[in-house]
């Protein structure tokens, strides 16, 4: 802080530089005596009224101009073999990127042989080649600090590769090699289905895995979406069904494949037709998706002891709407504020915030063909089990028929919004996502029109779907934890059955 003496002293200088300043032959005479210099008051110039001026009063007032963005578009390439390319060249790091989706998936696993997707994939990468060694390939790629990944999901298959850009034309040729030429190490499938059959028998002993495994087949009974790998289908495995399920699914023409990074297109694709030349087509068409399946809303009460258990797990749901469809967007935004917001959501206010039930609540939404499944779960101390349950169904139906609030759904739309540009924040995101829609069968220039469906949500479009896709009647209710230890009896909430473990 400035002392008074200072002060006084600036003051004094400033008047004597106007004094200079003045004409010669217009001096002023001078005092008799100096006068006493003004007191110095330190003042802060007076802000305008928030009116006056059009600042805001809080932060949350700032309102900007929306800035304009056009995604960047990938090349979009067919190579002879009938494979599909989303290639996107960025040169600022020395990187390639890649990732594939095809068809296949655990959904097309045979009875009895539950798991084969998983395994066969994990074996296609870690079994070797025929022209190299398992414990060779590794080290082919560990020598160029470069990885190769196939895996399966419910509805696919998926595979990748990441190199630097001086390394590519040999990360190809062996990301090539894995794909086509798999010589699945007899060791090494030993091993696999061991450790397989292991990870099944501690998730049995974890409420989370018993409930995820018990859901997921609880809602889709007689579905292939609800088929579970168990220790015996996968010792049923062979060497023969893995070759077998090669020969079925892997062919190029239902590759969608999308490359980002340090490449040139025209060098890329030459390469590509390369390595993957004379890679055959299938020798009759690859189901797309699983048939056609009734949508069933059964609901049911099923509780699985799990003796000593301290924790409740809790999940219900049922089927959720179509997932390439505008209601699948409304969907979203009415999941938000029921449970998928954060701390910002209704069953996070209620069971979490209001009630002090539980740490963790929420609600999602799965994606697959034909639509997915609505659920949402929570844990809770054991002697709050039914008290967590009767506040989560409660919120079901009142969202059905209470509007939500302009609040809520501004929270909704921010939050699906500002979450977008996570998919597509680097070239890699944005090959995969462009490549992704297309396998997915998504309506064309979905990723442009995804904004504005979000932007254009109403109050009107979340209850519409609220009650179009809840079935508060039709939710499957899955307990695991230890009854003994419950605030109620089950059968308190309606018949409940009790199963195993599965």
């Amino acid at each position: 802080m400035i002392d008074t003496r200072f002060r006084r002293r600036l003051v004094t200088a400033l008047a004597a530089a106007a004094a200079a300043g003045c004409d010669a032959g217009t001096q002023a005479p001078a005092p008799a005596s100096p006068p006493a210099p003004p007191p110095v008051v330190a003042t802060l110039p007076k802000s305008d009224p928030p009116a006056a001026s059009g600042r805001p009063r809080h932060p949350k007032d700032l309102r900007f101009e929306e800035q304009a963005f056009t995604y960047p578009r990938t090349d979009r390439v067919v190579l002879s073999n009938g494979m599909v390319l989303h290639l996107l060249e960025d040169h600022s790091l020395p990187l390639v990127d890649a990732s594939a989706l095809f068809r296949g998936g655990s959904v097309f696993d045979p009875p009895g042989k539950e798991g084969l997707a998983s395994i066969a994939c994990g074996m296609v990468r870690t079994g070797g080649t025929r022209t190299l060694p398992a414990a060779r390939l590794d080290e082919e790629l560990d020598l160029i600090a470069g990885s190769v990944s196939v895996g399966a999901d419910q509805e696919n298959l998926a595979a990748g590769f990441s190199f630097l850009s001086r390394d590519l034309d040999r990360g190809i040729g062996l990301f090539a090699d894995v794909l086509r030429n798999p010589a699945f190490d007899d060791g090494r499938f030993a091993q696999v289905k061991a450790s397989s059959a292991q990870g099944i028998l501690r998730s049995l002993q974890n409420p989370g895995g018993v409930l995820g495994r018990a859901f997921n087949s609880l809602t889709h009974p007689g579905h292939p979406y609800g088929n579970l790998s168990s220790p015996a289908s996968l010792g049923s495995l062979t060497r023969e069904d893995l070759e077998s399920f090669h020969r079925r699914w892997f062919h190029p023409e239902s590759f969608v494949l999308a490359v980002a990074g340090d490449f040139r297109k025209d060098d890329l694709i030459a390469r590509l037709e390369k390595s993957f030349e004379g890679w055959e087509k299938a020798a009759e068409p690859l189901p797309k998706w699983p048939a056609p399946y009734e949508r069933k809303y059964p609901g049911g009460h099923f509780v699985m002891a799990m003796p000593a258990v301290t924790q409740t797990h809790v999940r219900l749901g049922h089927w959720g709407p179509p997932q390439n469809t505008v209601d699948r967007v409304h969907f979203d935004v009415m999941n938000l504020v029921l449970g998928g917001g954060s701390f910002w959501s209704r069953m996070t206010k209620v069971v979490r915030t209001k009630e002090g039930l539980a740490y963790s609540v929420g609600s999602g939404l799965t994606r697959a063909s034909q639509g997915g499944v609505f659920q949402a779960s929570t844990e809770t101390k054991a002697s709050t089990t039914y008290r967590a349950v009767t506040l989560m169904k409660g919120l079901v139906p009142e969202i059905r028929e209470a509007p939500v609030t302009s609040e809520e759904l501004s929270q909704a739309k921010e939050f699906l919004l500002n979450g977008a540009v996570r998919l597509i924040e680097n070239p890699a995101a944005l090959a995969n996502q462009v490549a992704t829609l297309e396998f997915k069968e998504y309506p064309g220039g979905w990723l442009e029109k995804y904004r504005d469906i979000v932007r254009a949500t109403t109050v009107e479009d979340v209850q519409r779907v609220a009650k179009e896709y809840l079935r508060p009647d039709g939710l499957t209710l899955v307990v695991v934890g230890d009854p003994a230890g419950f605030d109620a009896a089950p059968g308190d909430l309606g018949p409940a059955q009790s199963i195993p473990p599965r």
